[in-house]
């Protein structure tokens, strides 16, 4: 029986990939998906596995305190060709390799695939900046992980048309639309159904006055010292000019980033909280209460659309100008006049988002339907044309 091999390490990448392996399942095909978790986040991706319902079926163990990219890299390459001779053992070398974004898991999966001449799957491939130092390392990871891709799942018609311009086979890409759409969804519904959202406890008071919340998270490599100083600056300004707004700082929890938090003070402003990262089903469950988006994360800026929200970017560049040129997102780097007159124009001329440039909610069932034709080819599928790719056709 062919399987593929699907490799996770960080919280977005599972909350991204949970989409796929759920409608996996629900086609009976869980069993020919071999799930992966290199722990690269391991402390946020405990309880995510966990909420999801989602069971790895190996773990690897990726991460040392202090480890530079090089020594990052190299346990993935070494852990991972080691599951691959493990698997082979067994005979049930994997027939595809996936994995999901720009991290050091799918830069080192694409390289032992390649190694081991597996066919490897990317999904949301084409993203770029074109610009290798930002962001930092994962435009190179991305650039390189398209060069040996057998089938790029893109989410948008830029990030297609990116890789076309790279010289990709056009008939190695699909346009599936952005998985995380199809995760929020889900999450909609199961709250829904169970009403969970009524007895939601979270540690913020802020939410019981349910209005004027702005949520802030920085993690960004490129943000990391003078920029973080510029950024918490410019936060604390706006939180003291702004007192009718409650800002919800979420503590990532890399070394560098609390060190800058902790020494700032900025948490002792009577309107301004610095709380732990939040489990994913409770930052869905916040998003309706959230009035601005602060942040230099690529997957809460396409989270934002489906509630609305204007996003202010902590970013110089973005891989994902969608949201900019549908005038609900503003870059703003670390910059603290762009952040403050960002944030003032949020204010003064709320935004009208009418549309999601993300994708349809349909993602999962298009990557699904790839992998049981390329797993079961005696079984003829048809990949579904309606939908995205006809509301958002290449060129």
């Amino acid at each position: 029986m062919a399987k593929a091999l699907l490799a996770i390490g960080t919280r977005p990448e599972l909350i991204k990939v949970a989409p796929v392996i759920r409608e996996m399942e629900k086609r009976g095909l869980r069993g020919q998906l071999i799930v992966v978790n290199t722990g690269q986040h391991k402390e946020l991706m405990k309880n995510t596995l966990r909420f999801l319902g989602i069971d790895a079926d190996y773990t690897l163990d990726l991460m040392i305190p202090g480890q530079s990219l090089n020594e990052l890299t190299a346990r993935a390459l070494v852990q991972f060709q080691q599951l691959i001779d493990e698997l082979q053992a067994k005979n049930e070398k994997p027939a595809i390799f996936l994995a999901q974004g720009d991290t050091a898991t799918a830069f080192a999966a694409s390289v032992t695939a390649f190694h081991n001449k597996i066919p490897f799957a990317h999904i949301e491939a084409g993203l770029r900046t074109n610009n290798l130092e930002n962001p930092f390392p994962e435009e190179y990871y991305r650039k390189i992980i398209s060069l040996n891709t057998m089938k790029h799942f893109t989410p948008t018609l830029s990030a297609s048309n990116n890789l076309l311009k790279e010289g990709i086979n056009p008939e190695s890409i699909i346009m599936a639309g952005n998985t995380v759409i199809d995760a929020i969804e889900y999450f909609q519904k199961v709250q829904l159904v169970d009403d969970v959202s009524k007895d939601l406890k979270l540690p913020m008071h802020y939410l019981k006055q349910e209005k004027n919340l702005v949520l802030i998270t920085c993690h960004r490599r490129e943000n990391f010292g003078a920029n973080m100083e510029n950024i918490i600056k410019s936060i604390g300004e706006l939180a003291q000019e702004n007192p009718e707004y409650n800002f919800v700082w979420l503590r990532h929890p890399n070394p560098s980033v609390q060190k800058s938090l902790e020494l700032s003070k900025i948490g002792e402003q009577s309107n301004v909280a610095i709380i732990d990262p939040l489990d994913y089903f409770d930052l869905i469950s916040i998003y309706p209460f959230i009035k601005i988006l602060i942040t230099d994360s690529g997957g809460l800026q396409e989270e934002a659309p489906s509630f609305k929200i204007p996003v202010i970017i902590l970013r110089e560049t973005t891989e994902r100008m969608e949201s900019v040129q549908s005038g609900f997102a503003f870059l703003c780097g670390a910059n603290p006049e762009k952040i403050k007159s960002a944030f003032q124009g949020c204010i003064l001329k709320p935004v009208n988002i009418t549309h999601n440039p993300y994708g349809d909610g349909k993602a999962s069932n298009r990557i699904a339907d790839f992998l049981q034709d390329f797993l079961m080819p005696e079984i003829k599928i048809v990949i579904q044309k309606e939908g995205y790719e006809a509301l958002h056709p290449k060129v």
